[in-house]
């Protein structure tokens, strides 16, 4: 799937409105799990048992979400005081002109 994602052939002559909607779904699948495959870390990744759950997937990544504000901190730019005063780029040069 990956090899295909990245470029290869994989439907030959087909166009994507030639496949059943089966196939089409059973492939977005698999392109998601490769995607969990290349982006989560082993811990992060949900079990097999669960790949076909969508209800147990929403909770198992809010349980990642929150795992990970609280080992990273709040990744959100409103919580973070010089994003949110744009009156703190006056020192910036090339900044404050925008702010006249």
């Amino acid at each position: 799937m990956s090899v295909a994602r990245s470029g290869g052939d994989l439907f030959g002559e087909f166009t994507l409105e030639d496949i059943p909607v089966d196939l089409f779904f059973a492939i977005d699948h698999a392109l998601r799990i490769v995607n969990w495959q290349e982006n989560l870390t082993e811990d992060e990744m949900p079990p097999k048992w669960m790949w076909h759950l969508d209800w147990e997937l929403e909770t198992h990544f809010e349980i990642i979400k929150s795992k990970r504000e609280v080992k990273y901190g709040s990744s959100e730019f409103e919580n973070d005081e010089e994003y949110a005063d744009p009156s703190s780029n006056l020192d910036n040069a090339y900044a404050s002109r925008f702010f006249d």
